[in-house]
């Protein structure tokens, strides 16, 4: 199966603009902003799955890898392109939302891509914000595909389920090291808004 696949990333809040490149330029530490579609390179990025479940996200002008950075993911840090390293602030979660748009989260799951403040306007900067599930934290992606291929199966749990009047400690062993678990304690269905099991 394909592992990569190319789309824009339109905010739902802004529909006609895109996540932007600004000016095309290959320079290493330039931020990531929402500008009007135009169908160029720098509005067009590969998202490439690796085998942790993570992608990585390349603007098609200059193949750079978007960055979360070093500060906080939950603030309005402005998303950067950086020359691709494998470090985890490059490592992104998509998700599809029920409407079949997509959120893009950090690896823990605590910082969205978002457009600052819901802003419309050209220039404004994308960046990590706190996930809260808003239009400007949704984005229509049309050229993306996840990964084709076999699906993982499910992880390891112990103990069996069940009701248990004593505490217990569950181990949960994902089938491919590395993948993110979500769970609850309340027997519903985990989404990736749930706790990240983290072992």
């Amino acid at each position: 199966g394909t592992n990569s696949s190319v789309s824009t990333m339109v905010p739902e809040s802004r529909i006609g603009s895109c996540v932007d490149n600004n000016g095309g330029s290959s320079q290493v530490g330039l931020g990531i902003d929402q500008w009007t579609c135009s169908g160029t390179s720098n509005q067009s990025f590969k998202f490439t799955a690796a085998s942790n479940g993570y992608y990585t996200i390349q603007p098609q002008n200059d193949n750079l890898c978007l960055d979360a950075g070093s500060g906080s993911i939950t603030t309005g840090v402005q998303v950067i392109q950086n020359t691709c390293s494998g470090s985890t602030t490059q490592e992104w979660n998509v998700n599809r939302n029920s409407d079949g748009s997509f959120a893009i989260t950090t690896t823990n799951g605590a910082g969205c891509l978002d457009v600052y403040a819901g802003r419309t306007a050209n220039g404004t900067i994308v960046t990590t914000y706190a996930c809260h599930g808003s239009n400007n934290e949704s984005f229509i992606m049309s050229g993306f595909s996840a990964p084709t291929g076999t699906p993982t199966s499910a992880p390891t749990i112990a103990p069996a389920p069940g009701t248990y009047t004593a505490p217990v400690t569950v181990t949960i062993i994902p089938p491919v090291a590395g993948t993110p678990i979500y769970y609850t304690t309340n027997n519903t269905t985990p989404t990736t808004s749930s706790t990240l099991y983290s072992g």
